[in-house]
């Protein structure tokens, strides 16, 4: 039987500040009052914060974060760049880049998937017609994914496949590249597929070429995907929760927050709401 008894003020506040400047009597006096509860106390993991996010245009090592690609949002920009891609720089290489270009867009895979594209996987050499559908192992996601050929995508393939075939004297392998390199064969004589740097290269000359403003990457053929996939929808009255959701299944991503922001409609909604804001406060002063 235990006597409780009243401690004078002065006496606990003594205690008090001796376990606050002692950790270890804190510590033991924690470890006795989970026992006593039937709990253990185990030391707290330690978090890092190395991949924190921060507002700096740099990098931990100084070198300067890459800005992020942005979708195509005009048409115009769109035909421009097709048009620029068709008709300008080497005429060997035209057919390829216009087929990528179009092929990136209205599949929205992503540039390194597209470049691992064999001429099987979108043309059946014995009919002599590409195929309905592109269906693929995601090399990022490890997935299966099936996307359609359209029909300005399989006339783009079509002719490409008819001018691979004439370079090589009438012979075609369905296991050769589709994106091929002017670069030649490797010693072994496998035919080599075109890099992404090459992609990179063909695309930001032909956005500055059509004075086109926004950052233009590899990428931005997959964000052009959803911007348009989206705005045609909702046009079309798809309800934007549908919208977003198939988008996000197609994209592999865990929120649809991170599919709008991905294809640039998270900040045109905050840019929407400030100037809808902005409109209000220039009109004639009255109550919210």
């Amino acid at each position: 039987m235990y006597e409780i008894t009243a401690t004078p003020a002065s006496t606990l506040e003594s205690t008090i500040a001796t376990i606050a400047h002692d950790p270890n009597i804190a510590t033991s006096l924690l470890g006795a009052l989970a026992a006593a509860s039937g709990y253990q106390l185990v030391p707290a993991r330690r978090t890092s914060h190395k991949r924190c996010a921060t507002l700096s245009p740099y990098k931990s090592n100084g070198q300067k974060k890459a800005t992020a690609a942005e979708p195509l949002r005009e048409q115009n920009d769109f035909n421009a760049i097709a048009a620029y891609l068709r008709t300008t720089g080497n005429v060997r290489n035209r057919q390829r880049n216009y087929t990528l270009f179009i092929c990136g867009i209205t599949t929205g895979l992503r540039v390194g998937d597209l470049l691992r594209l064999t001429i099987g996987d979108v043309y059946d050499i014995e009919r002599g017609t590409t195929r309905a559908h592109i269906t693929i192992i995601n090399q990022k996601t490890r997935k299966r994914t099936t996307d359609l050929i359209t029909p300005s995508a399989a006339a783009a393939i079509s002719d490409l496949v008819e001018q691979i075939r004439d370079t090589n004297s009438g012979a075609l392998d369905p296991t050769w590249p589709l994106f091929q390199s002017q670069r030649g064969t490797k010693s072994d004589g496998t035919i080599t597929p075109l890099s992404e740097s090459q992609v990179y290269r063909f695309l930001t000359k032909a956005a500055a070429a059509c004075g086109i403003q926004s950052h233009i990457s590899t990428h931005s053929m997959r964000k052009t995907y959803g911007y348009v996939a989206n705005s045609t929808l909702a046009q079309q009255g798809v309800p934007a929760a549908q919208i977003m959701e198939t988008l996000q299944a197609k994209f592999h991503h865990s929120s649809q927050a991170t599919t709008m922001r991905y294809i640039g409609l998270q900040q045109e909604q905050i840019d929407a709401t400030a100037r809808a804001i902005d409109s209000l406060l220039a009109c004639e002063p009255t109550a919210f």
